[in-house]
């Protein structure tokens, strides 16, 4: 996750409510996840991230980089419709937009970051929007939806991926980057608050993706082989 802050209460990003036909999933990442990167953001801000123009776009699914697949994990994406949940400061979805010659969609739920993200790529479409309530409001077909270590892992699973299968046009494919189970942290850890993340094993994953009606659903530990902490995860339609 990384346009400016509405009221800047931390109070009006919990995004805990739910919209009709959402299967009962909130509309947004929950209020500390959302307050953990909202703060992340403004701090960022405070220290003149603004003013700093990003270097060339690059995609990364870990942290690290080791055992990264990149955008090539994505396949041909040219002239598909390209959707990342949870974008940050979209330099994921710069490097798909300006190198895959896609039409990428950046959704997230703080505002601050949004706003760094519009600073650092001005022109893109970028959303401020919890994930569920961007799947439920928009009408344009999805050819793929992928997360990095955004909502995807942040938010309950069975409900959200039952409803991007619902969105991802046939075929389609849904790819993201989560904690894998064991992992100490992922997200920032700012004033002693720590992000909530709902971890699964890859045969949970697996079993659930498939019971939301996704096939050919892939899974592999990420970073180093003796230690991972990524896990990343494609599933198709």
């Amino acid at each position: 996750m990384d346009a400016g802050p509405g009221s800047g209460r931390h109070g009006d990003l919990s995004g805990t409510a739910t919209l009709a036909g959402s299967g009962g999933v909130p509309v947004g990442a929950g209020p500390v996840n959302v307050t953990v990167w909202e703060r992340h953001a403004r701090a960022r801000i405070a220290a003149g991230d603004l003013l700093r123009p990003p270097g060339p776009p690059r995609f990364s699914w870990t942290r690290t980089g080791t055992g990264d697949p990149g955008a090539a994990l994505l396949g041909d994406v040219t002239g598909k419709r390209v959707v990342e949940l949870g974008c940050g400061t979209g330099d994921n979805l710069a490097y798909v937009v300006d190198q895959g010659g896609a039409r990428g969609v950046g959704v997230d739920e703080s505002p601050s970051q949004i706003r760094r993200a519009r600073a650092r790529w001005p022109g893109f479409d970028l959303r401020c929007a919890g994930a569920a309530r961007f799947l439920l409001t928009d009408s344009e077909p999805i050819h793929v939806c992928y997360s990095v270590f955004g909502a995807v892992g942040l938010m309950p699973a069975v409900p959200l991926v039952t409803l991007i299968r619902r969105r991802l046009t046939v075929p389609g494919l849904l790819a993201f980057s989560v904690r894998a189970p064991g992992r100490v942290r992922a997200t920032p850890t700012l004033r002693g608050t720590r992000g909530r993340w709902y971890l699964h094993s890859p045969q949970a994953w697996t079993r659930l993706l498939c019971n939301a009606g996704f096939s050919d659903v892939q899974t592999r530990d990420a970073d180093t082989a003796e230690t991972p902490t990524t896990l990343i995860v494609t599933a198709r339609t």
